[in-house]
């Protein structure tokens, strides 16, 4: 979050620039399965925030973090940047966690030029989802390539895969599978 909050304070342009504090959203499962990342990403923004704003905030304005649940859902991420970028009025966003999340908020923020940053999202498909999106970890399909190079490196010839249906484990599963040759798989 260090990474993260300087480049989403950098979108500070405006009407928002104007006013006392500088907004910004975060989105990210706070409920569900998920809920400990979320809670993890959550306190790691307002310990980013809480620092700016203990020297000085940003030329002197104060930083405000205003916080939506995604439930790890591209519904509810949709619906929570929409409320923080139309009826809030922040200059960036801070999340999903989950890809889908990412990817649901993708459109809105690139829609109005607001940076968004995910800090745990991997799929690949991020890559491209816009001009004003950012990630902070690696794509998935860099995770499948290195396990698929190991299970060569070491002759694994088959690999037993119990995973959740989660965004996360299809797509490494999915690289997995893309990196490995035909015949091995």
């Amino acid at each position: 979050f260090r990474t993260a909050l300087p480049l989403v304070l950098c979108a500070c342009t405006g009407e928002n620039a104007l006013k006392d504090r500088i907004k910004i959203g975060y989105i990210g499962p706070l409920t569900g399965p998920a809920a400990s990342y979320g809670k993890d990403t959550l306190n790691a923004a307002r310990m980013a925030v809480e620092e700016v704003n203990e020297q000085g905030g940003i030329q002197g304005r104060r930083v405000q973090l205003l916080v939506e649940n995604g439930q790890c859902t591209g519904a509810a991420a949709a619906t929570a940047a929409q409320k923080l970028v139309e009826i809030d009025g922040v200059v960036g966003i801070i999340g999903g966690n989950c890809s889908a999340e990412t990817l649901a908020i993708a459109p809105i923020t690139e829609r109005s030029q607001i940076v968004s940053i995910a800090a745990l999202s991997s799929s690949s498909d991020i890559t491209d989802a816009g001009d004003f999106v950012f990630r902070v970890y690696p794509s998935g399909e860099k995770a499948g390539l290195a396990y698929a190079r190991y299970f060569q490196e070491h002759s694994i010839a088959s690999v037993a895969v119990i995973a959740a249906t989660t965004d996360f484990c299809q797509s490494l599963i999915s690289s997995i599978e893309r990196a490995l040759p035909e015949e091995t798989q």
